[in-house]
């Protein structure tokens, strides 16, 4: 009987001692509100909070869920969670035990201020990141009207170069006394003035519609199979190759009909052009517009194969969220 006396005067104060030295702030109370246990840690949060001894643990809870303590929330509600004016994040949270028969509520008050800090922190991380896609989209944004207004740039110099080829003809023409080529300059001078008649910027704008706008202008017909892609940089950079194959295939082969085909597999668009000319008599040197094509389709992550024979056909291919640059 005095062991067990004894064991219980020791074992009372260690046990208190122990909760009081808890981390976290504990607090155990009736319904109505009377306290039967807190420790010290939960004391000092009630008079940080409420200014007041926690003698009430209904009243102190209510405050808590309520937002009406001295503090910052953030979250209230069942699990409020406040920032007291030291900077500590504190997440509070109850749960009905029953004890001896009867219900008895605890709370708990958790330091979460490590954890918030770090999600606070992954939070602005998360924002810069997200200003700096939208900085990135506006500079692709950018970069596709530089690529448009350089490819248009190109091809008004190819127009430019043919008149200027043109003109060169006919000076040659006029120095023959029985010129034998006569229809075939004015068939070039037509077809590089019709061009030039349309250099208005409404017929710069797509791709597909200036590279048949080109294939009108040269006598040519453009067949198309499949659709482009809608995206702006990848219809563009393939057109581009539609363009400078009409203008290789006159030139060239002599053929008056290029065929393009489009398709679309798992995220990568590909045309491939072909023309009804006179097969090439070796193999083609990719040299002019065509070292220029290559250039710019590695350039924006896409791929480009040149076959010679039996035929030619040339075939570009670009991912649809491949790289931007295509400069």
């Amino acid at each position: 009987m005095k062991l067990s006396a004894l064991t219980q005067s020791i074992w009372n104060p260690s046990v208190k001692e122990t909760i009081d030295n808890l981390p976290m702030g504990l607090c155990c109370y009736w319904p109505g509100g009377l306290v039967k246990l807190k420790n010290r840690r939960m004391e000092e949060l009630s008079f940080a909070l409420t200014g007041e001894s926690l003698t009430d643990g209904e009243g102190f809870w209510r405050i808590l869920a309520e937002g009406g303590a001295r503090a910052d929330f953030i979250e209230t509600g069942e699990n409020p969670v406040l920032r007291l004016t030291d900077g500590t994040v504190c997440r509070f949270q109850r749960c009905a035990l029953l004890f001896e028969g009867k219900t008895l509520y605890e709370a708990l008050a958790l330091d979460q201020t490590s954890e918030y800090d770090r999600n606070q922190d992954l939070r602005e991380k998360r924002a810069r990141v997200a200003a700096m896609v939208e900085r990135q989209r506006e500079m692709n944004r950018e970069i596709e009207t530089m690529i448009r207004e350089r490819e248009i740039l190109a091809a008004k110099t190819r127009v430019h170069d043919d008149l200027s080829r043109a003109l060169l003809a006919g000076r040659q023409y006029l120095t023959h006394a029985e010129p034998p080529y006569r229809q075939e300059l004015i068939d070039m001078f037509v077809r590089s003035l019709h061009i030039l008649r349309r250099e208005g910027a409404d017929e710069w704008r797509d791709g597909l519609s200036y590279a048949r706008e080109t294939a009108r202008s040269m006598g040519m017909h453009l067949e198309t199979e499949g659709a482009p892609p809608e995206e702006r940089r990848a219809r563009g950079l393939l057109c581009s190759a539609i363009v400078t194959c009409l203008s290789n295939a006159l030139r060239h082969a002599g053929a008056d009909t290029v065929t393009a085909r489009f398709t679309r597999r798992a995220g990568i668009w590909r045309v491939e052009i072909e023309n009804n000319g006179k097969p090439p008599e070796c193999e083609i040197a990719e040299t002019g517009g065509l070292a220029d094509l290559r250039r710019r389709v590695e350039a924006a992550g896409g791929t480009m194969a040149l076959r010679s024979l039996p035929r030619f056909q040339l075939t570009v291919t670009i991912s649809e969220g491949g790289k931007q640059y295509g400069l």
